[in-house]
């Protein structure tokens, strides 16, 4: 990791690791041990189907899907092309989003290793956007986002993120899109060699991708896969991270208020790692009572 890159994520950058997040990156861990031997304990089936009960909460027909015997790749698949009326999108989006991860972990699976090139940041994009028309409707190809795309930060906050505009202070903007292809370059070196506990490094990843904001569009849903991606290169199973992402969801406001400080220089980047670990020791809990 580079001096430069440091310099370039002012406001948004890697913070050192503390003994807290070790801690809780233990207890994190310990948890998952007890929550793997749990799962490792339930027939090839039955796991299937409380995996698909996770993924399929709140939905009833998609609920009803598994009455028909199908793969639970089938079922996921079939998740990520539901849509319907506004009062139903919420709950559906939630199940495409949990549908997307638990597809992305799900084998088989031809990488074994984190991703080391920005082709395989590209592959992941085009994935974790499959089926989604809002996403596709602006780029319909993997790429990385240009000038003539516009920022989504500059001196002003978007007005999707916030309330109303607001300014940042230099450093707390996203990365020019002439720096995008070095930045995600630096990232992926970050991610491939830290000396961090791997949840800590991978509880960095969504901040650290949202502020070089890479692509037009879908960087959240990039996020979140990169964060269960490294997750599970770790040994962490689906059950955890499918409900990861219903955290992210459940407290998005919180996330946001966050995210908010952080730009604006008024929290540090380390409590949003933090936020990303009491999300995944959340996430444990939920998946344990399922």
């Amino acid at each position: 990791m580079t001096r430069e890159f440091k310099e370039m994520l002012t406001g948004w950058g890697i913070v050192a690791q503390t003994h807290e997040m070790a801690a809780l990156a233990g207890e994190i861990r310990a948890n998952e041990e007890r929550l793997r031997r749990t799962w490792q304990g339930l027939a090839p089936g039955e796991a299937a189907g409380l995996l698909w009960q996770m993924v399929s909460e709140g939905v009833c027909e998609a609920r009803a899907w598994d009455g028909e015997d199908a793969a639970l790749g089938d079922l996921c698949e079939r998740a990520l092309g539901l849509r319907g009326e506004p009062k139903e999108v919420f709950g559906r989006r939630m199940m495409r989003e949990r549908a997307r991860v638990l597809l992305h972990v799900l084998p088989p699976r031809d990488r074994h290793d984190p991703p080391k090139a920005p082709a395989d940041l590209l592959r992941m994009w085009d994935e974790a956007t499959r089926l989604e028309p809002e996403v596709r409707l602006r780029v319909d190809v993997p790429r990385w986002r240009v000038a003539e795309d516009g920022l989504p930060f500059t001196g002003m906050g978007t007005l999707w993120l916030f309330d109303e505009p607001l300014p940042l202070r230099p450093g707390g903007e996203t990365a020019s899109p002439d720096d995008i292809p070095a930045l995600v370059e630096e990232l992926l070196g970050f991610i491939g060699d830290n000396d961090f506990e791997p949840e800590v490094a991978a509880a960095h990843t969504p901040h650290l991708l949202f502020y070089i904001h890479p692509f037009v569009d879908g960087n959240g849903h990039l996020s979140r896969m990169l964060l269960c991606d490294l997750l599970m290169l770790a040994g962490y199973g689906a059950p955890t991270l499918v409900s990861y992402v219903d955290c992210c969801h459940l407290h998005r406001e919180e996330l946001s208020a966050v995210v908010r400080s952080v730009l604006l220089g008024e929290a540090d980047p380390g409590e949003l790692v933090a936020l990303q670990l009491r999300f995944l020791l959340e996430a444990q809990e939920a998946a344990g009572e399922t």
